[in-house]
C-alpha cells in the first residue's frame, strides 16, 4: 500500500489555504450538495493534500471522540486484490483500533478509520466497483 492523502481538520478553511498555497500548493475545491465547499484538494505533485472543513470531517469520521481542529489523517489507498475490510482486520492484530467502520461512502470510496497504537487516525479507502 501507498500512502496517497493526508487530510488536515482544520479550524479555519480559508486561512489554511493561505498558508499552503505560500509554500506553492494548489488545491480545487471539494462541494457537497447544499453545503458549499468543504475541503480542498491540492493539485500539485506529490503527496495529496486535504484541507477538510470540522464539519467535513466529522461527516466521514463521526467517532468518538472523532477528529478535531488540528487532527491529521493519513489515507491509504487499498490495492486491488485486497479489501478494506480485510486491511483493517490485520491492523486490529498489529494493536490498531477501530475508529470508523469499513463504509460505502458517497463519493466513491469504501472507506474505514483505524487508530495505530499511539491514537494516531489511518484511512483506508478503495474505490467502489
Amino acid at each position: 500500500m501507498i500512502a496517497s492523502q493526508l487530510n488536515l481538520v482544520c479550524a479555519d478553511l480559508h486561512a489554511s489555504r493561505r498558508f499552503y498555497e505560500a509554500l506553492d500548493v494548489a488545491f480545487r475545491p471539494i462541494e457537497m450538495p447544499g453545503r458549499g465547499v468543504v475541503a480542498l484538494l491540492s493539485v500539485s505533485d506529490g503527496l495529496t493534500l486535504g484541507l477538510h472543513t470540522m464539519e467535513f470531517a466529522q461527516w466521514w469520521d463521526a467517532s468518538s471522540p472523532g477528529v478535531s481542529a488540528g487532527s491529521a489523517v493519513l489515507d491509504f489507498t487499498v490495492p486491488a486484490g485486497q479489501t478494506v475490510d480485510d486491511v483493517v482486520a490485520r491492523l486490529l492484530g498489529c494493536g490498531g483500533t477501530v475508529a470508523n467502520a469499513p463504509e460505502d461512502l458517497p463519493f466513491g470510496d469504501r472507506y474505514a478509520v483505524v487508530t495505530d497504537p499511539d491514537g494516531h487516525r489511518v484511512g483506508l479507502r478503495q474505490p467502489i466497483g
